[in-house]
């Protein structure tokens, strides 16, 4: 089954397919958030091993 008929029946009611789909979203946002603390953890240990300049 290809992933536009799987979309097409989840929009048509068919409970299977909207629970599949239901999980794949979280799946995805997990993964974003994840990613996001990744970014930020990043934006951190950068801005922490740079020279602090005081005026």
């Amino acid at each position: 089954m290809v992933w536009l008929d799987f979309f097409n029946k989840a929009k048509a009611g068919d409970a299977h397919c909207q629970e599949v789909l239901r999980r794949f979203s979280r799946l995805i946002a997990v993964k974003r958030r994840k990613a996001r603390m990744w970014e930020i953890v990043h934006e951190e240990l950068v801005r922490s091993s740079l020279p602090q300049v005081h005026i």
